[in-house]
């Protein structure tokens, strides 16, 4: 056996709130109960109650002396802490008019995931290889590797420039809707080419031929390479909680959660602090999805259908 040493818990016994907003609240909630009120006297004007017309004019005061205690009184932006019972009342007014001041925020109203390209992701990823029909359609490929989620690595291990993946999918795409390359084409052994060419080409058009072959054949070589193995693998699952697993490890081993992460640094360097909780949130959620389908399904056997259609319903 090992010791260990555990700690008792530690309740905080002091509110952290200003002591007149306590009063105000149990005034509220004595009042709310038609009962005995007690008397209680606010000090240092600590807490000031305000009726405006609408929601923008609330707004719009609040901004107002947030940017004039900023400018006058010494304080930060991170000192205000603007709170509401119902956010969502709210969300369409406060950006413009916090833009408006220069008043720098963060937003933590909650968003419907459907529109993220994570979504995306995963609706093209059980699509791509249908058991049922055509596999790797045109469509479906595109789709994936449009997301942006999903990116190859250089010689060097780094994750490609951005731009530069950009240009090699639209040279990709060029050549599959020209040829009309589809299904086993993407999984061939041999690489596609972008132009033929005989003995008597040579010079400047053949080297730009040549490098645009190798630009198209990075994306083909990164769906043969990547793909293939995560269906094999998933199709081996025995039961939910495996099923869950493999496509967690996926997502973590392919780059998903490292581009989550490098979307939410730009954001922030772009200083769009609201939106760069969303990376992370979205990420959030879809572990706890995976959680909780492993929780209820997690014994169950593992049928992909069932497993696909169960993911992309919950999200």
């Amino acid at each position: 056996m090992h010791n260990k040493h555990v700690l008792t818990d530690i309740y905080a016994n002091r509110p952290r709130v200003n002591a007149d907003l306590l009063k105000l609240d149990n005034y509220w909630k004595e009042s709310a109960k038609m009962g005995q009120i007690r008397d209680a006297k606010l000090e240092n004007n600590s807490v000031e109650v305000w009726q405006t017309d609408n929601n923008y004019a609330e707004v719009s005061y609040i901004a107002n002396q947030i940017r004039q205690m900023v400018a006058t009184k010494n304080y930060k932006y991170s000192d205000f802490l603007v709170m509401t019972r119902h956010l969502d009342s709210y969300k369409n007014i406060i950006k413009p008019i916090f833009d408006m001041e220069d008043i720098p925020f963060f937003n933590d109203v909650q968003k419907n995931m459907a529109d993220h390209p994570l979504v995306e992701l995963l609706n093209a990823l059980f699509s791509i290889d249908s058991q049922h029909g055509k596999s790797y359609q045109y469509a479906d490929v595109m789709r994936l590797l449009k997301t942006e989620m999903l990116i190859p690595k250089d010689s060097n291990g780094d994750y490609l420039d951005i731009n530069d993946y950009r240009n090699r999918i639209d040279l990709t795409e060029n050549l599959v809707l020209r040829n009309g390359y589809e299904g086993n084409k993407w999984l061939q052994k041999e690489d596609w080419q972008y132009a033929w060419s005989d003995d008597a080409d040579f010079g400047v058009q053949f080297d730009k031929n040549d490098a645009i072959t190798t630009q198209i054949n990075s994306i083909r070589h990164f769906i043969k390479d990547t793909l293939p193995p995560f269906y094999k693998k998933i199709r081996a699952a025995k039961n939910g909680l495996q099923a869950a697993t493999i496509l967690y490890q996926f997502m973590v081993d392919i780059g998903v959660s490292d581009q989550l992460n490098t979307w939410r640094n730009n954001l922030i360097n772009a200083g769009k602090l609201e939106a760069s909780t969303r990376p992370e949130q979205v990420w959030n959620t879809f572990c706890s999805l995976l959680d909780d389908y492993v929780t209820v399904l997690g014994d169950t056997e593992f049928k992909e259908e069932d497993f696909f259609s169960t993911i992309t319903s919950w999200i």
